[in-house]
């Protein structure tokens, strides 16, 4: 095996991307459906998911960009202290926004926010409550069910947008799973074979500026017998998923996703 081969093996695993946009704007897509869905069959203030009425509308409940800002979560922590992300959409009062170009608008404006569960459901989550994400997810999900059932006619719109919102979370997950195993595989290497991969900058066909390996640039910049660390680098690559923490983390989320994934489209009884 010798590191032109190599390469060309990883890229075509990793389909040419290392880097990804974070996944935080359809997050924030996704419960928000999934609160408007709360709103439209149980009612403003008798919600379980953000049941609070701090919001602007009429009748108390939340415009979109407001319930971002509410629901976030930020750090109290001096030593990793966030800033509260008080951008604008531009959405407006509009109770039903475009999927992609809201979820365009917030990355833009720096969104990338996670999301305090006691905030987002208090009556499963209190205080600073950090639920697994298939716990988090679940939960919500299970409640998105519930409403299904009592009364699918009224939500029809919001379901069909909480699914278009809530795939590319698993797209985005796919590919940190990507990156973070090439950042762990890099690591490996520095410290086996002092090899390094340079990478290059592309732009997808959304416009996203993705990092790819630049093989050329690798192969000038590294020489090595890769015959002598052929056995090591399948074994790191064949238990990535199972036996590196950040790999089982990415590979638990990405489960996670699929399942609740498969239970939206799915129908109420799934």
């Amino acid at each position: 095996m010798n590191l032109r081969f190599l390469c060309t093996i990883l890229l075509f695993l990793d389909a040419g991307v290392l880097g990804s946009v974070d996944s935080a704007p359809y997050t924030a897509l996704t419960l928000w459906y999934m609160y408007r869905m709360d709103v439209i069959v149980s009612g403003p203030g008798k919600t379980e998911i953000v049941p609070e009425l701090k919001g602007s509308a009429p009748d108390g409940t939340f415009y979109f960009d407001e319930f971002v800002q509410y629901t976030q979560y930020v750090s109290a922590n001096k030593k990793k202290k966030s800033s509260a992300w008080k951008g604008n959409t531009g959405v407006g009062k509009d109770l039903n926004p475009n999927v992609e170009s809201t979820a365009r608008k917030l990355a833009e404006t720096g969104f990338t926010r996670q999301f305090k569960p006691s905030l987002v459901y208090p009556s499963k989550w209190t205080g600073n409550a950090a639920p697994s994400y298939d716990s988090f997810f679940g939960a919500l999900t299970d409640r998105v069910q519930a409403l299904r059932a009592k009364n699918p006619a009224a939500i029809e719109l919001q379901l069909d947008r909480l699914r278009e919102s809530f795939r590319p979370v698993i797209n985005i997950r796919f590919e940190d799973q990507t990156a973070g195993f090439f950042r762990d595989l890099n690591t490996w290497f520095k410290a086996q074979t002092k090899i390094t991969w340079e990478t290059k900058t592309v732009v997808g066909p959304d416009g996203t500026k993705l990092a790819q390996i630049d093989t050329e640039a690798t192969l000038k910049k590294n020489t090595v017998d890769m015959a002598t660390i052929k056995k090591d680098l399948l074994s790191f690559i064949a238990t990535y998923q199972t036996k590196h923490p950040k790999g089982k983390s990415h590979y638990a989320a990405i489960a996670s996703s699929q399942k609740i994934e498969g239970r939206i489209m799915g129908d109420s009884t799934c």
